[in-house]
């Protein structure tokens, strides 16, 4: 018989598979940058990470000095990459729009370099105060022998916007990026998904799970009320009847010890 995780994870599966989810290309990504239609953009550090990263830094055996490798999937133009750099950390960030990237180059007045690396523009910043590089490209061109691996992967929006078909492909991606006992903190959502039919879909605790459960320890760290936070975005414009941020710590386990 089914756990009671289980079972909420198969009626969620039976709800995705039979919903007519907005399905997002590449080039749809792209114009919503060229056309500055981009509500998710934050111009502030996300308030999960800087409330996580000491969690981080005590399950990387940390010190707060940094230097530790940090991959951004489906980046942006997040100033979450200066701030992780700024603690002394290598940051890798992964983007499909050039003008995103350029943009947050520019905005945080930092200099760039442009080459080209296999399918990927590699923009690394000149300042040798900040280890940033941003491959703009297809995440799923991504591989170890380009990026290398990470010890922290911080994923703030990458899960939630990638089409339900290729979910579990990303999954996989990421943790084939991530060392042995490396981090991801995760950031996903719950609602019904019934009432909103696209991006940032809903990945609830059961969904997590379910895809990283059988190769990483998951350790479940908050749940914020985003109807108490913006109502008007979630209730009224959203038309949602609940809305949680969830914040996930998932350590890859090392099969070789």
């Amino acid at each position: 018989p089914l756990s009671l995780a289980g079972y909420c994870n198969h009626k969620y599966r039976e709800t995705m598979a039979e919903l007519n989810l907005f399905q997002a290309s590449l080039d749809h990504w792209q114009e919503r940058w060229e056309n500055d239609s981009t509500p998710w953009h934050r111009d502030k550090v996300h308030s999960v990470l800087i409330r996580s990263w000491t969690a981080v830094l005590q399950q990387q055996q940390g010190t707060g000095a940094g230097k530790l490798r940090v991959l951004v999937p489906l980046c942006g133009r997040t100033v979450d990459m200066k701030w992780l750099a700024k603690g002394g950390n290598e940051v890798v960030g992964v983007e499909v729009s050039d003008k995103a990237i350029k943009d947050f180059y520019n905005s945080e007045k930092l200099p760039f370099n442009v080459t080209k690396v296999e399918t990927f523009v590699c923009y690394q910043c000149s300042d040798e105060n900040y280890k940033i590089k941003v491959y703009q490209g297809d995440m799923f061109n991504s591989t170890s022998e380009i990026l290398g691996h990470f010890d922290v992967i911080w994923d703030k929006g990458g899960l939630v916007a990638i089409n339900v078909p290729d979910r579990e492909r990303y999954c996989s991606l990421l943790l084939s990026l991530l060392k042995p006992r490396g981090s991801l903190l995760l950031c996903t959502y719950d609602y019904n998904q019934e009432e909103r039919l696209k991006q940032p879909y809903s990945i609830p605790a059961p969904t997590v799970q379910q895809l990283f459960g059988k190769t990483c320890d998951i350790q479940f760290l908050e749940t914020v009320d985003l109807m108490i936070e913006n109502p008007q975005k979630f209730k009224f414009d959203w038309k949602l009847t609940r809305m949680d941020q969830l914040a996930h710590l998932i350590q890859k386990y090392d099969i070789s010890s």
